[in-house]
């Protein structure tokens, strides 16, 4: 069996990267090319719409503190609905003179 050099794919030399067919450019390991960008990105994830941008080596970290942003803002919008949301229940429930009765 082969056994993987240490340091990754940093401590590949030129010779054994490999060569993009579209930009005919020497091709890191792990990078694909971008079509929207039209890029070679390396270690490229995904495009991120909501980002506008393409999500790979260089703005991963970026990308992990934008989701982790969206999910607080996201329980501290549920968390700040749930009052209003409540009292309008009970209004509701005053008025119609509970759950049960219809008028």
């Amino acid at each position: 069996p082969r056994r993987a050099k240490s340091g990754g794919w940093m401590s590949r030399g030129p010779f054994e990267w490999g060569v993009d067919s579209t930009t005919n450019k020497p091709k890191p390991p792990r990078s694909h090319y971008d079509n929207v960008k039209g890029k070679l990105v390396l270690n490229m994830d995904h495009y991120c719409p909501w980002m506008f941008n393409t999500v790979g080596y260089a703005n991963y970290r970026f990308f992990v503190f934008f989701l982790g942003y969206v999910w607080l803002s996201t329980w501290y919008l549920a968390l700040e609905a749930y009052g209003p949301f409540m009292d309008a229940k009970a209004y509701h429930l005053r008025a119609t003179g509970g759950a049960g009765n219809d008028r």
